[in-house]
């Protein structure tokens, strides 16, 4: 005589098949976590990289010019403004600095680029964003002439030997929330244009 299962078979049963169950969802649902969060933080790497390359950038190609004061280098612990020639071969300013009234609980490095002209013009410009996970942006500038760092740059007619970013960025997700990276940027020396000073107009 064929024999059924009893209730307590079932229920048996039924127990050890919830608890696969679950341990397999646990599995799936733990790696596309993980997954999901590797994913940002390679973005957020990403992210941080080309922040530190667009910096470099911008400033390798910084410019002055000796003889006309309007062409120069303004550099303090927290924003930077210089000159620079950009790919459609125009002279622009450069201003990156930390916009700490951004919407998140993190601050947004800012670049702002103006065009520049003998009249002393600048076109109009709205501000990118670099970056908007910065928890801190610091400069400081060696000059060779005292073999020293300083927080500010004093000699705007000149290029700084070197400048220091220091940049604190949010990471989601990490053991202490917060990378904290520096890059030592060189400035060419031979950087340096003669553009004559405006007329004054009448």
């Amino acid at each position: 005589m064929k024999k059924g299962f009893t209730l307590l078979e079932l229920l048996i049963g039924m127990t050890i098949f919830a608890i696969i169950s679950g341990a397999v969802y646990t599995s799936l649902y733990l790696g596309i976590k993980v997954w999901k969060n590797e994913e940002k933080n390679n973005s957020s790497l990403q992210e941080i990289i080309l922040t530190f390359e667009l910096i470099e950038t911008d400033l390798f190609s910084a410019f002055i010019n000796p003889d006309n004061e309007n062409i120069k280098f303004k550099g303090s612990s927290e924003r930077l403004e210089f000159f620079r020639v950009n790919n459609a071969e125009q002279l622009e300013s450069v201003s990156f600095y930390l916009d700490s009234e951004a919407e998140n609980n993190a601050s947004e490095l800012l670049v702002l680029r103006k065009k520049y002209y003998l009249d002393d013009q600048q076109s109009e410009a709205i501000p990118e964003v670099v970056n908007n996970q910065i928890e801190s942006f610091k400069l400081s500038y060696f000059n060779n002439k005292d073999n020293k760092w300083n927080e500010e740059w004093a000699e705007e007619l000149s290029v700084p030997d070197q400048v220091k970013v220091e940049i604190d960025f949010k990471i989601t997700g990490s053991v202490d929330n917060v990378l904290h990276l520096e890059k030592y940027i060189s400035i060419p020396v031979a950087n340096e244009i003669n553009l004559p000073e405006a007329e004054p107009t009448a």
